[in-house]
């Protein structure tokens, strides 16, 4: 058979012996033209939105191109996604901290509080969840008035010096829920803001290195051109003496 355009070679004569010796897969050799349309190139550029007449009037480069582009733009979006689910994460992680960093200056506060009232009124906290005249107990740290049933518990708490979040957490599961919305929004603030703080580190790192890079290169060019300025110099020399010799 005589030579004829790999366009005009239909899908079915694509057999598994020429397909040894033509790369069908483009993203391990980018760098190759393939000789011929291979039935899984086909497949890949109708997945793509190419109808049989378009691509049966496709270059064999320009397949490799159409599917080279493909996949940086999938393997881009893929590290965008990946970037972008990290940063979630990261992000989750720090709101969690937050909220109990938040949680447990609060309860030291709280414990503050209770160590400046009267034995009475600590007391009777401990018992009935109230102050000696049967009122509310009003805390400025947590910025709402508590349920007597947690100021029992707190209170008790504190008497038998159990002030550390994740031991006040075996008392009351709840506390952190109780506080929610305040804690949220507290939380929310702190966060944008450390992320902020970590990414202005970030790019003064990225300067920092940039501005390294270009010193080597700097230093580079003055340590190639050393040994340029001391030829000349010896140049310089020979012929000066050389001269002197003449002379004498």
């Amino acid at each position: 058979m005589g030579f004829e355009s790999i366009n005009n070679i239909p899908p079915e004569e694509a057999t598994a012996t020429e397909l040894d010796t033509t790369p069908d897969n483009v993203e391990d050799n980018s760098a190759e033209i393939p000789l011929m349309i291979t039935n899984k190139m086909r497949e890949r550029l109708s997945d793509e939105g190419l109808s049989p007449e378009e691509i049966s009037r496709l270059r064999p480069e320009e397949v490799r191109e159409i599917l080279n582009k493909n996949i940086e733009e999938e393997d881009g979006v893929t590290k965008q996604k990946t970037e972008q689910e990290v940063l979630k994460q990261h992000k989750e992680e720090l709101f969690a901290e937050e909220k109990r960093i938040l949680m447990q200056e609060k309860l030291d506060e709280f414990f503050k509080e209770l160590s400046q009232i009267s034995h009475w009124d600590l007391n009777s906290l401990l018992e009935s969840g109230k102050t000696a005249d049967n009122k509310k107990f009003n805390s400025e740290s947590m910025g709402q008035q508590l349920d007597p049933n947690m100021i029992k518990s707190l209170t008790k708490a504190f008497k038998e010096g159990i002030k550390s979040l994740p031991k006040i957490i075996e008392i009351l599961p709840d506390i952190l829920k109780e506080f929610n919305n305040n804690l949220t929004e507290e939380a929310e603030v702190s966060v944008e803001k450390k992320l902020q703080e970590e990414q202005e580190k970030e790019l003064e790192e990225q300067k920092k290195v940039e501005q390294g890079d270009e010193l080597d290169e700097e230093k580079k060019d003055l340590d190639s051109k050393k040994p340029t300025e001391q030829t000349q110099t010896n140049n310089s020399t020979e012929v000066t003496s050389g001269q002197q010799i003449e002379d004498e």
